[in-house]
Order: C-alpha cells, then sequence, then structure tokens
C-alpha cells in the first residue's frame, strides 16, 4: 500500500480499475488489525488516496 501510493503515485488504478477503497480496506484489515499502529496508518493512506482521486472510494 505504502508504495502503491506514495509519493502522489498514480495508485494502482491502471494495473486494477475496479479497486475501491472499499474493496480494499476489509482485504487488508485482517492482516494489520492485529497491528493498531499499521492499520490506522493503513487506513490514513487509502483517505489520503481517496482525497488525492488516485482510489476511488
Amino acid at each position: 500500500m505504502l508504495l502503491t501510493w506514495a509519493g502522489r503515485g498514480a495508485g494502482c488504478a491502471t494495473r486494477e480499475p475496479d479497486l475501491t477503497a472499499t474493496r480494499l480496506l476489509p482485504l487488508k484489515e485482517k492482516h494489520l488489525a492485529p497491528y493498531p499502529a499499521l492499520w490506522a496508518l493503513a487506513q490514513q493512506v487509502v483517505q489520503d488516496a481517496i482525497n488525492a482521486d488516485t482510489l476511488p472510494r
């Protein structure tokens, strides 16, 4: 996730045009929820990608 959206990257819209935050977060939550700081960071990265229009809601 960090590599995909770091540095105002284009996300993976070209590679995964159907990817949305609604689909992405549940996929990542099961792996990151046991690590609250990482899960919070992941949620912020997704929100930042939404705000930058690189990831649809």
